[in-house]
């Protein structure tokens, strides 16, 4: 019966976590299983309620958190359970459950709990109110009450909020089918309103009335069966959703506009604008409710160019998107991060590091990108800011679309043919975009994340020589890889000529 309880559990957070929070770039249509959803993600939940949370009457006194627990961390996410208290033989014992207690004194429980910062709550409220009875026609305003303190608190969490499970007494099974008809309309329309909620139905039929020990609280029967059939769901098909609140931008809004089809806000921002800038965080501060957290600084301005035929024009523009936007942005969000004590994802690149050769511009970019964050980080850390910077390297995407030539007496003319190919080198075998982002998401969703993150086509290859061999040697790999021997060659024949 305990697994029972958490079937729609892992069904609800499939669905919160389909969609990779962060991943402000997938645009795919197309399903994901349960088991794709529950892969590799960071949890930090807070089961919230009453007796049945707590685990009471359960033979381990673990109640369904300590299944629910197993199956996320058998599909490798990361589970941190939090909460005041701690109640059953699991190793993360800690939850917000608290035997006895009717909505408002759990309100009270959730208040002074604010530290724990969960991500997820799980919340089965309600079935002392249903039992005493404490106004029960009224009750349904209650958990309405909490919900809009709970997304005021956490403002960046899921609130997962269950129907309540039944009661054998009649009276009080009555007064729990009034409650849990009424706590449908709540969710929906808090969910409407752009809230962080989904209704988890543990009524009947999903839970029977054999399934309870005293006629109110479950069983541990039933629990093989209920595994297996738990399984069998979870190989189930769910559509990619936006349960938590994701931001995402462009120059026009209207260009990404299919976005908001998976849940996702779209706003309109110029990065290398600071008047819009300031208007997307007095947006994004109203929205929230003066919270961010994480800011994924993800514009950039590719410039491919020999380093002797540059226009500084397009030398200016591509600092200002790839370094002076990104600090603008760190600046004027600041605060909304320091509020939650949030992250900042720096989307770096190996031409940052490497000799990329006709890319001087854009290398320079990066480099400065890598050292502004690698301060930024430190200076930030007191506040409880993370700071970490993405050492890109190929990843399927748009940024090579520019077609450039090289001008005329440029002395690279002999090697046109290697630089054309330059041009679009970085899309020679690159990684699947949402390979890519799912990865950084991972990593960047960790409690203690890394603060560099080596990710794309080539990453660990160009880390592992710039680590290990003599600097000169990707020299001589890229005067190789474009032939640029051959102008020494040119030059040499020019002479004799």
């Amino acid at each position: 019966m305990l697994q029972r309880l958490v079937l729609p559990l892992l069904l609800l957070l499939s669905l919160t976590w389909a969609s990779p929070r962060y991943d402000i770039k997938t645009t795919s249509r197309s399903r994901l299983t349960t088991r794709d959803a529950l892969h590799k993600k960071f949890l930090r939940i807070m089961p919230l309620g009453d007796s049945i949370t707590f685990g009471y009457l359960s033979s381990d006194g673990n109640g369904y958190r300590e299944h629910l627990f197993s199956q996320l961390v058998a599909e490798r996410n990361d589970v941190d359970m939090v909460g005041s208290v701690q109640a059953g033989t699991m190793a993360d014992n800690f939850n917000e459950g608290h035997p006895g207690w009717v909505i408002t004194q759990i309100a009270d429980a959730a208040a002074a709990s604010t530290g724990s910062k969960p991500n997820v709550v799980l919340l089965h409220a309600g079935t002392n109110d249903m039992n005493i009875p404490t106004d029960p026609t009224k009750a349904y305003e209650r958990p309405g009450t909490l919900i809009d303190q709970l997304n005021d608190g956490w403002p960046a969490a899921a609130i997962l909020v269950a129907k309540i499970i039944p009661a054998a007494n009649s009276s009080t099974m009555k007064n729990i089918n009034a409650y849990n008809a009424q706590i449908s309309a709540v969710v929906a329309q808090r969910r409407d309103a752009g809230k962080h909620v989904l209704l988890v139905d543990m009524s009947t039929p999903h839970i029977a009335l054999a399934d309870l020990k005293d006629g109110l609280h479950p069983t541990d029967e039933g629990t093989s069966s209920a595994t297996q059939n738990t399984m069998a769901d979870r190989r189930k098909s769910v559509l990619v959703t936006g349960c938590l609140r994701v931001f995402a931008t462009a120059r026009k809004a209207d260009s990404i506009a299919d976005l908001t089809a998976l849940g996702i806000e779209t706003l309109s921002l110029e990065v290398d604008k600071a008047e819009s800038i300031k208007v997307v965080v007095q947006d994004i501060q109203h929205r929230t409710g003066g919270g961010l957290d994480i800011l994924v600084n993800n514009a950039g301005r590719n410039y491919t160019v020999p380093a002797l035929d540059i226009d500084f024009d397009e030398v200016q523009q591509t600092f200002e998107v790839n370094v002076f936007a990104v600090m603008r942005m760190c600046r004027e969000f600041a605060p909304l991060l320091i509020e939650a004590k949030g992250t900042i994802v720096q989307i770096g690149s190996l031409a940052g590091i490497m000799p990329y050769v006709f890319g001087s511009v854009y290398n320079a970019s990066k480099a400065a990108l890598h050292a502004y964050s690698n301060t930024l980080r430190v200076e930030l850390a007191p506040f409880g800011v993370k700071v970490v910077t993405i050492v890109t390297g190929g990843v399927k995407s748009r940024i090579a679309r520019t077609e450039r030539t090289l001008p005329e007496g440029s002395l690279y003319v002999p090697i046109d043919e290697e630089y054309q190919r330059r041009t679009k080198h970085s899309q020679e075998g690159a990684m699947p975009n949402e390979t890519y982002a799912r990865s950084v998401a991972s990593q960047v969703l960790k409690s203690s994340p890394p603060k560099w993150v080596w990710e794309g086509n080539k990453a660990w290859l160009v880390w592992f020589i710039d680590a290990f061999l003599p600097k000169g040697f990707m020299d001589l790999v890229f005067t190789k890889m474009f032939n640029l021997w051959k102008l020494t060659d040119y030059t040499s024949m020019k002479k004799k000529i």
